[in-house]
C-alpha cells in the first residue's frame, strides 16, 4: 500500500509520518 501511499500523502498533506502507519 505504501508503494502509493507515501506519494500520494505527500501531494494531500505532509502526514508522510502516517505514511508507515497505513502500510
Amino acid at each position: 500500500m505504501s508503494k502509493y501511499s507515501i506519494p500520494e500523502y505527500q501531494k494531500q498533506k505532509p502526514l508522510i509520518q502516517m505514511a508507515p502507519l497505513l502500510d
